[in-house]
């Protein structure tokens, strides 16, 4: 079994990988991508900011409960600009701003900066899917041709489903499934990290073969 330092030095590598590839490819890419990058930059150095707090402080839950509202309204920033619905409308900023400040409520008066914002994880879980799962229904409805295969906006979207399905069941229903189900925190580690390597070795290659997609498609 993969132990915690080891899966920290591999989840911040391909997270590192993916904030790479799209730096590299930055001038390349349409603006949602750009969203997305940033989302990168920002994760990156959330991370590395979570694992020193967990080094010195023994507690990094206060870094990545305050880092959830942001991390919401730039993935909501993302889809208010990668559906055409939804730009038009500014839909993903109506549900990114007023959740990413419920969001802060929680953190401060609700649950608290030192433990784990569960009922934020699992809005913001529930959100994310949701905005995914309209995406590819606009996807199926727009029938112009594009081969999906090649859109890039497709696979990012595929991306987050899986992510915040995995983040869903693991980190927002985090106290039942090890308490009621009673599976190994270990077990839940390894696919988290298995979660996160496919995820963010996935974005990576979406920005490297970026030039080749198909950026035309519009939700």
């Amino acid at each position: 079994m993969v132990t915690y330092n080891e899966s920290v030095f591999i989840g911040h590598t391909v997270i590192a990988l993916a904030t790479i590839s799209f730096i590299f490819k930055y001038r390349k890419v349409d603006f949602p991508s750009k969203i997305i990058g940033f989302l990168l930059c920002l994760t990156f150095l959330n991370e590395r900011i979570a694992d020193y707090c967990a080094h010195v402080f023994n507690n990094s839950i206060i870094v990545y409960g305050a880092f959830s509202p942001i991390q919401l309204l730039l993935i909501s920033w993302y889809f208010n600009n990668s559906i055409r619905f939804f730009h038009k409308k500014n839909i993903g900023l109506k549900i990114g701003i007023p959740f990413c400040i419920l969001g802060y409520v929680n953190y401060f008066f609700v649950q608290g900066p030192k433990v784990m914002n569960s009922y934020f994880l699992l809005t913001e879980s529930i959100l994310v899917v949701g905005m995914s799962m309209y995406a590819f229904y606009r996807m199926m409805l727009e029938d112009e041709g594009v081969e999906l295969m090649k859109y890039p906006h497709f696979w990012f979207t595929s991306f987050f489903l899986l992510f915040w399905l995995g983040t869903f069941f693991i980190w927002g229903l985090y106290d039942f499934v090890i308490r009621q189900l009673h599976i190994d925190s270990d077990i839940l580690r390894a696919v988290l990290l298995a979660m996160n390597v496919i995820t963010y070795v996935g974005i990576a290659f979406i920005y490297l073969f970026y030039p080749k997609m198909n950026v035309s498609h519009e939700q």
